[in-house]
């Protein structure tokens, strides 16, 4: 057995590569994808470097190396729920522009880091096989890939954005896909199609003229004139790692370069704390109520308003309320019947028996993890793709909709009612199925589509489709008078000269008729 374990050991290191990420963005529910990918390659033996801004758990393996982005705030518990305002186009804007500012920011700090220039140095000298990037908003991190000629990979921490469709060559549909930040469904009204088509427009418009741009001034300035255009390396994306999962947030209609990997950042289920297990067990009867809004959202800042609202709508029932609420702000008038707690093992609680309902703020991971345990749930989006992951929850009939500014004990109390309906449950459960019952579990998937690019990097060039290598007006056929362009010339020609014929009898027709009446 030791000759068999040394003899694997060796097999490892033989067949092992030297991995990098770049993952800047400091949210932990973003990380929690990067972490859960990065620990599968570690399992498989795989030297793997992270230039990140969060620091990885304790207890590192070995083959494993990372640098941390200094300058960059951890994004937790501080989003103030007294700043939100409903998804209409404007707003979108207003937000965007904030991403973008935290975008140029992350680019910056990312370049000028001591991290970026110590990997720098680490490839020089051995260099890495991979790149895994995050695939969000700044296109940073796929700059500096293909500065140092790596093969790259990119992770998508949330569904795809409408500038994702541009940059890996999907159809983009604004008569069914609801963009990022809206909070449509895939079933739209006529003029939710036209906001929907706007603001998919607009995202993608100032993503090239504002994100992109910024990114080529600030690579230019850290590596010099000679680096290639941002907006010209979407080639360079060998594979794209999506997280999201069509029983979650709708089909989409995806090429072999992209796969859905939505679930890859659920482990296997831990056990619970002694406290949280005996106050769920004591509430098989009853039922139980779960409320997490997630790592971002500042839950203490809550309108006393809306929260006595709430409070007063969960005493009405006779179920017990597990609730995640910031460390060292004091629960208001907390009873026996509600445990708080800053950090709850999300996973856990859902899949447990007597959970029976979630009230959520629709953050994809919660989104995926309420599919992973098949529980209906309660959503009230704040902002990003919130209210897009709300509108597929209830559009799949497992939530229903309660909005802050809805926020009132009647309300509120008749929504959990609905919600413990048999038809929810049902629901919750047959996507549950749908979710789960896959031929390859997500975070598998992932690591054989990374080693498979590992192994096989001309492989990538089977995944992609030809307008990757072409321009915007070759793409759609402005290069040339092709026969369709011929057509549509005349058909327009032929349409204005029967305009004109049609006004001239109109003319002629009147005429007639003056004369008629004047002489009659």
């Amino acid at each position: 057995m030791r000759i068999l374990a040394c003899f694997l050991a060796i097999l490892r290191i033989v067949f092992a590569h030297r991995i990098l990420g770049i993952f800047p963005l400091a949210a932990k529910s973003h990380d929690a994808l990067y972490q859960s990918i990065v620990g599968g390659l570690l399992e498989r033996g795989h030297q793997v470097t992270v230039i990140r801004s969060l620091p990885a758990p304790p207890g590192s393996p070995e083959n494993y190396e990372e640098f941390l982005l200094n300058d960059m705030e951890p994004i937790a518990d501080s989003f103030n729920l007294e700043n939100t305002f409903p998804p209409n186009l404007w707003n979108v804007y207003r937000d965007f522009s904030g991403l973008i500012e935290m975008s140029e920011r992350m680019c910056s700090s990312l370049l000028k880091s001591n991290a970026l220039s110590s990997v720098l140095n680490i490839h020089r000298d051995n260099p890495f096989d991979l790149a895994l990037i995050e695939l969000f908003t700044t296109d940073c991190p796929l700059g500096i890939a293909a500065e140092m000629n790596l093969t790259t990979i990119g992770i998508s921490p949330c569904a795809l954005m409408p500038w994702h469709y541009t940059k890996l060559n999907l159809m983009d549909f604004p008569s069914f896909i609801p963009a990022e930040y809206t909070a449509f469904a895939t079933k739209m009204t006529f003029w939710e199609r036209m906001e929907n088509f706007l603001i998919g427009k607009v995202m993608k418009i100032l993503f090239r003229l504002r994100l992109q741009e910024q990114d080529n001034v600030l690579l230019e300035r850290r590596f010099g004139s000679h680096v290639k255009k941002v907006e010209n390396l979407d080639q360079n994306i060998a594979l794209a790692l999506v997280n999201q999962h069509f029983s979650v947030s709708g089909v989409k209609p995806l090429n072999p370069r992209v796969v859905e990997i939505g679930g890859a950042h659920i482990r296997r289920k831990g056990a619970l704390s002694v406290d949280i297990e005996k106050f769920l067990n004591s509430s098989s009867k009853t039922g139980v109520i779960y409320i997490n809004w997630g790592s971002i959202i500042r839950v203490s800042s809550l309108p006393t308003r809306h929260l006595e609202a709430l409070r007063q709508a969960l005493n009405r029932l006779p179920m017990k309320v597990i609730w995640k609420w910031e460390e060292g702000i004091p629960f208001p008038n907390k009873s026996s019947k509600i445990l708080a707690r800053n950090w709850l093992p999300q996973l856990e609680i859902l899949c447990h028996p007597a959970t029976k309902v979630f009230l959520t703020h629709g953050g994809l991971l919660s989104a995926n993890e309420v599919a992973s345990c098949g529980k209906p749930v309660i959503v009230t989006p704040f902002f990003g793709d919130q209210h897009l992951n709300a509108a597929a929850m209830v559009e799949h009939g497992v939530g229903l909709l309660l909005p802050l500014e809805d926020f009132s004990v009647e309300t509120i109390y008749s929504r959990i009612r609905e919600i413990l309906q048999p038809d929810y449950q049902l629901r919750a459960q047959q996507m549950s199925f749908a979710f789960n019952d896959r031929l390859l579990e997500p975070l598998p998937l992932a690591i054989w589509w990374i080693e498979h690019i590992l192994g096989n990097p001309s492989s990538a060039e089977f995944l992609r489709t030809l307008p990757v290598d072409l321009d915007y007006m070759k793409a759609n056929n402005f290069h040339d008078p092709s026969p369709l362009h011929l057509g549509i010339f005349f058909s327009i020609l032929g349409l204005g000269f029967l305009s004109i014929i049609i006004g001239i009898c109109r003319g002629f027709t009147k005429v007639k008729l003056g004369l008629q009446k004047k002489f009659s």
